[in-house]
């Protein structure tokens, strides 16, 4: 059976700026700021955003934006760390329920703002620069690692047998790829019925095989 490990990618900082010295950060206004900043991506999209956008929204200048943040990039980084889900599911004792919540986690159904960010974002990454360039694949292999832990445990407690042929790194890869792909081109909501349908029909028919 495959096994995923860490990425070897060097998880890296993002690019945000040092404040002035003497001037302390306002975290109330940072966390505004980048609350903004995944607003205005849900609303218009990755090439909405735009340093001067987010300081309109939130009726600041855009000179308070680049003293916390070199670009539009390292903004979206850090408020995608900040307000992505960090609680994972409990263990439910089923890998169809398990592998439900653990995505329903990942694209962040709770909130709209998140979920459509995630979803830009990811949709966008690879014209992005700088964290992501360093970070990303650091970021999404812990969330593929998550996926392998929960099948693992299924195979652990007697749910699931898995053929030594089933590459599970690449059926981890499958759902995410659906879904981006039903999002970008066919306009479908990611939504948890979207979810449970690639699990249903896709994810868990190959791990059974």
């Amino acid at each position: 059976m495959s096994k995923i490990t860490p990425s070897d990618a060097p998880t890296l900082a993002p690019e945000t700026a040092r404040p002035a010295v003497g001037r302390p950060r306002d975290a109330e206004l940072d966390l505004r700021i980048m609350r903004a900043a995944l607003a205005q991506v849900a609303e218009g999209g990755f090439h909405s955003l735009t340093m001067e956008a987010v300081a309109k929204r939130i009726g600041a200048g855009k000179a308070s934006l680049y003293r916390r943040w070199k670009s539009r990039d390292a903004l979206l980084a850090d408020a995608l760390l900040a307000f992505s889900p960090t609680d994972l599911p409990i263990d439910t004792g089923s890998l169809r329920s398990d592998l439900i919540a653990v995505y329903e986690h990942f694209y962040g159904l709770n909130d709209p703002d998140i979920r459509l960010a995630i979803i830009e974002f990811l949709g966008n990454h690879r014209i992005l620069s700088g964290w992501v360039e360093q970070t990303l694949p650091g970021w999404l292999n812990s969330r593929r690692i998550r996926v392998l832990e929960i099948i693992e445990r299924a195979i652990d407690r007697g749910e699931l047998l898995v053929s030594d042929q089933v590459n599970l790194d690449l059926l981890i890869d499958l759902l995410p790829g659906v879904v981006q792909f039903r999002h970008t081109e066919r306009s479908q909501i990611v939504d948890s019925e979207l979810i449970a349908e690639v699990v249903d029909q896709v994810l868990l028919p190959l791990l059974s095989r």
